[in-house]
């Protein structure tokens, strides 16, 4: 899998650009970016476009909230962010980074504030504004109040905060891959306590109700073409596993699915626990000019399955993997109280990276894919163990065309990951296996793309 779209943004000057070089970036150093769904679960939001469609919708010279005091690059008030933006609490925040503005006196609660800023350029991002009482460079976002899309111009924000907060948080979030672009932010004005007499843009929270906006493009980190399925990570802890349903469409043809589980990173709609997909899912592949660049899905029905640790359990599960001898090819036994998932000399394929592992165990027509987390920090190098598993996730799919089961441990080791890449693992306190599909859910339908 290469490298795809990597871009650089320098925070310091607030102003961003494609490039090659630098540091500092929203992305830099990953696989590519993509997807994007709504923030509340339904159908996905149109973060696309390119740079033919460049938005100007800012409004005149002159336009800024008032009244309120001025700020800048380089103005003491307006501190870059040190910490990664998924650190930050706001859905999505691996395309994010952001800065923090120090206000001249706090947010007036349930009555109007407002900050406006100049931009100058493109790109494609949009803004979001974060209530937060953490002062920078570690930002923490608490309440968003407004969001809108990139504009040139003039943008003045006007909200109603729940809470006097101290201080803002700005959040830049890139909402798709393309290139090229070049924008700059040269001023900003804070009015707590005032309006945007002139008009204003974005989505302001004006109530007390919340509210949310796209979260943007996922950054696709692995992906496994599987016997008739799918199985893909993104965002960091997003995963699914999916199955086709009949016959194996082209790319740009809708792909049917026959079952699939996934849960999104922990920060996102649906990233509480895992979720079961239901009839009428589709996936479509992707292709530009003969290259994949890749995948829409569609998903319908959806349930939810459960989060591992809601319900601790009492059993036992064990799997020792073996190289073939002279060959790069592995095979698994598996043993323990789930007796129906027993099973010998199941090819076996696996991969390590960091305190991480996934397995694949597949038999005649039963498949296992096993995630784990250990308390080990470069699993890739191998180990001889006995290494910590700190939580399991053990998904059961017993044919292509029957839906997934689920179980979970928070104990056990995994040992003699040697030269060879044999290991044997062995849980403890493993529950009874969920299966789908799961309890009924309001929002039962997720379009999500994830790009190459």
């Amino acid at each position: 899998m290469g490298v795809a779209g990597v871009v650089l943004v320098a925070c310091g000057s607030q102003s961003g650009s494609n490039g090659a070089g630098g540091s500092g970036g929203i992305a830099s150093g990953v696989a590519g970016n993509g997807g994007s769904a709504t923030g509340g679960g339904g159908s996905a939001v149109d973060a696309g476009g390119t740079d033919a469609a460049v938005p100007d919708g800012g409004l005149p010279p002159g336009a800024a909230c008032t009244p309120g005091v001025g700020t800048g690059p380089l103005s003491p008030n307006e501190i870059s962010c040190t910490n990664d933006g998924i650190t930050f609490g706001v859905p999505n925040g691996d395309v994010v980074y952001g800065k923090t503005y120090v206000l001249p006196s706090p947010l007036i609660p349930g009555a109007d504030n407002a900050l406006s800023f100049e931009m100058s350029g493109w790109g494609p991002f949009n803004f979001e504004l974060w209530g937060t009482n953490t002062p920078g460079p570690a930002c923490t976002a608490e309440e968003l109040l407004w969001w809108g899309p990139f504009v040139s111009g003039t943008q003045c924000a006007q909200f109603k905060p729940s809470k006097a907060f101290t201080h803002l948080l700005f959040v830049y979030r890139q909402m798709y891959s393309v290139t090229p672009y070049a924008f700059s932010m040269p001023s900003a004005k804070m009015c707590p306590g005032g309006t945007c007499p002139l008009g204003t843009t974005g989505t302001g929270k004006l109530s007390d109700a919340p509210i949310s906006g796209p979260i943007g493009n996922y950054q696709i980190n692995r992906y496994t073409r599987i016997a008739l399925g799918w199985e893909m990570t993104f965002g960091r802890s997003g995963r699914t596993t999916l199955s086709w349903l009949g016959d194996v469409k082209p790319a740009g043809q809708a792909q049917p699915l026959s079952a699939g589980v996934f849960r999104m990173p922990a920060t996102d709609p649906y990233g509480d626990a895992w979720y079961c997909i239901g009839d009428g899912s589709t996936l479509t592949q992707i292709q530009v000019s003969g290259s994949f660049k890749g995948v829409q899905l569609a998903l319908r029905g959806v349930t939810r399955l459960g989060e591992c640790g809601e319900t601790p359990g009492s059993g036992s599960l064990s799997a020792t993997v073996s190289n073939i001898p002279q060959t790069s090819n592995f095979t698994t036994d598996i043993s323990g109280t789930i007796s129906s998932w027993a099973g010998t000399a199941l090819v076996t394929n696996q991969y390590c990276s960091g305190a991480f592992c996934s397995f694949r165990f597949r038999g005649a027509s039963q498949s296992h894919f096993l995630h784990l987390s250990t308390m080990e920090t470069n699993l890739a190098a191998g180990t001889m163990g006995p290494v910590p598993i700190t939580a399991a996730t053990w998904l059961v799919q017993e044919s292509t065309t029957q839906p997934f089961s689920m179980a979970c441990s928070s104990e056990g080791t995994l040992n003699s990951m040697d030269s060879d890449d044999s290991a044997i693992i062995q849980l403890a306190k493993v529950t009874s296996p969920k299966a789908c599909p799961g309890t009924p859910i309001t929002n039962d339908r997720l379009d999500l793309t994830i790009d190459w």
